[in-house]
């Protein structure tokens, strides 16, 4: 995933929670998807936490849906295939991604329950 790519993820992470909460304070947003081995298919989950402790789940919208399939041809960092990745972004806009490189982490049973 390139530079531009995440930066639209990002973006696209931030107008999620922003539109959606409007009214609500909300200090960060996480965004998770994970690829099956074979990137035939993919999980994603998408968390809030408001400012006042709870979190709240939001659906994902069809414009981040669209750009993994973008993003699933490219899951390659320095040689290495990435299977998942966790993009955190705050209010103020930082971002922070992690990815992990398990090839089974797709088949994980309490991926919904965090």
């Amino acid at each position: 995933m390139n530079d531009e790519t995440l930066k639209r993820l990002a973006e696209l992470i931030y107008s999620a929670a922003q539109s959606r909460l409007t009214g609500s304070e909300w200090h960060e947003v996480i965004f998770e998807v994970r690829y099956n081995k074979q990137g035939e298919s993919w999980i994603t989950k998408l968390r809030v936490n408001l400012s006042s402790g709870e979190i709240t789940s939001l659906n994902t919208p069809s414009e981040i849906t669209l750009l993994l399939i973008d993003i699933n041809e490219s899951r390659t960092v320095l040689g290495h295939q990435w299977y998942g990745a966790a993009v955190k972004v705050g209010a103020a806009g930082q971002c922070e991604i992690q990815l992990n490189y398990d090839p089974d982490c797709a088949e994980d049973a309490s991926f919904f329950r965090d």
